[in-house]
Order: structure tokens, then C-alpha cells, then sequence
């Protein structure tokens, strides 16, 4: 039986953020409030593969991600992910 949590009847927003090399895994996925934060270091993986990696998994819980935003990069970033993406 699956319960069902706010999270899992309402589309959540991922924030995907830039790190350094100094977190333990190449993308690192938490949750603040009714958001998720998917934190990755460049270096390591790539924006799409985080993000891509960041929605399958929540994706595996049966949350739903309406939107991607992308924070702290440069706006041409969001013209290679889907639409669904924005910008801050």
C-alpha cells in the first residue's frame, strides 16, 4: 500500500545548484519546505545528467517534478533542458 503525502499529490520544484568537490557525491539530492534541491558539482556531472538523476529518483517515490529551476547559471543553460525549466 502506497500512502499518499502532500509530496506525492502535488507536483513538487526541483532547484538545481552548483557545488564544489568538497560534497560527497557527485549529485546530492534534500529537501527544504515543499521543494527539492539538487545539488552537483560540475566537475563531476554534468547539469543534465543531475538533473535527469535528481527527477528519476524522486520520480522513483512517486513524486512528481512540475519544473526545474535552475539557480545560479547562465540563462542559455535552460535553452538544452526541456521547457519545463526556468532560471534564477
Amino acid at each position: 500500500m502506497t500512502l499518499l503525502t502532500r509530496e506525492r499529490l502535488f507536483a513538487a520544484s526541483l532547484h538545481m545548484r552548483q557545488e564544489d568537490a568538497q560534497q560527497a557525491k557527485a549529485v546530492m539530492l534534500r529537501r527544504d519546505g515543499d521543494r527539492f534541491i539538487g545539488v552537483y558539482d560540475p566537475k563531476r556531472a554534468s547539469l543534465d545528467t543531475a538533473a535527469v538523476l535528481t527527477r528519476a529518483l524522486l520520480s522513483s517515490e512517486r513524486i512528481t517534478i512540475s519544473e526545474v529551476i535552475l539557480e545560479g547559471h547562465d540563462p542559455d543553460l535552460t535553452a538544452m533542458l526541456p521547457r519545463s525549466c526556468s532560471w534564477t
